[in-house]
């Protein structure tokens, strides 16, 4: 985990220099529109279909890989309504549509057993869990450029 810790901070002062001398603009003009609008809708599909296996819209399944979940199991039901309560926000332009739709789904899904009662509605985490624990030097290591590329490419 230092190791990853040193990558992210050395990955974000390489995008900050990027970004101040312009280079960061020319590489990112420089990818076709087409390129862009693929990849937000691959991310977009990709976000929606680990949303539906989380609310068991889609189960594995043997023969085909994919399935549809049960249309009886409760968590479906709620998730069916919630997405349907969202669209219904939607077009009608409720600008919070998204989020009233969550909140509403998880306050219909505690009486179910679906959702819990937050202990706690605001918390902030303690900073001594990764708090000056980066590990620059195995950072810097040939085997850490790898990682540091990577967080570049997801910058951009």
């Amino acid at each position: 985990m230092a190791t990853a810790l040193g990558v992210v901070l050395l990955s974000g002062l390489l995008f900050l220099a990027l970004t101040l001398t312009n280079v960061r603009e020319h590489i990112v003009n420089d990818i076709p529109d087409c390129l862009k609008h693929g990849t937000a809708a691959g991310i977009g599909l990709f976000i929606a279909f680990v949303g539906l296996r989380n609310a068991k819209n889609v189960v594995a399944n043997p023969a085909t890989f994919v399935g549809l979940g049960k249309a009886s199991d409760p968590q479906v039901l709620l998730a069916a309504a919630g997405l349907l309560l969202i669209a219904i926000l939607v077009a009608r332009r409720v600008g919070a549509a998204i989020l009233i739709g969550m909140v509403a789904i998880t306050i219909a899904g505690i009486p179910l057993g679906l959702a819990h009662v937050p202990a706690h509605f605001l918390s902030l985490p303690h900073p001594s869990g990764t708090f000056l624990k980066l590990d620059l030097r195995n950072a810097f290591k040939l085997g850490s450029g790898t990682g540091l590329r990577i967080f570049l490419r997801r910058s951009l």
